[in-house]
């Protein structure tokens, strides 16, 4: 059982809909007062996001194409239950990085086109323009256009 807690567009399906069946097993394990210290300690539990982590993963799957039908209401978390655990996110996102090559890739092309935008938001800045820079191509079309 495991709540990666990292970004769901970044997660093959193997690991998104993994992630989605153990949420729902580990709201059951809550609602009947199993104690879930093991999956803590080891960071592999954020009792209190458990519903809004579901969401974020439906969402994903509906993107996907996906056809969720299995809404999931958080569950009560007793003191015992360590309510105050979280997941450390970078943790989580190496551990998945090393274990899984196609989360990786999704992971890569995610940072390059988050690096990209970070590319046109600064020359959008630095040159007062709105829009991404053209290339030169784009530059001469444009003047052989207008």
């Amino acid at each position: 059982m495991r709540m990666w807690m990292v970004d769901p567009h970044s997660m093959c399906t193997k690991h998104l809909s993994g992630e989605h069946v153990e949420l729902h097993m580990v709201a059951g394990w809550l609602r009947r007062g199993r104690r879930v210290d093991g999956w803590v300690d080891t960071n592999c539990l954020e009792p209190l996001s458990i519903a809004r982590r579901h969401a974020a993963l439906a969402r994903e799957m509906n993107r996907r194409g996906w056809d969720h039908r299995s809404p999931l209401i958080q569950p009560p978390v007793a003191a015992y239950q360590r309510p105050e655990a979280t997941v450390d996110k970078t943790a989580a996102l190496l551990e998945l990085r090393r274990r899984c090559s196609a989360c990786r890739k999704l992971q890569e092309m995610q940072g390059e086109r988050h690096e990209r935008g970070n590319q046109e938001l600064r020359y959008n800045y630095l040159s007062g323009k709105k829009g991404p820079p053209k290339d030169e191509a784009n530059q001469e079309n444009a003047a052989s256009n207008g």
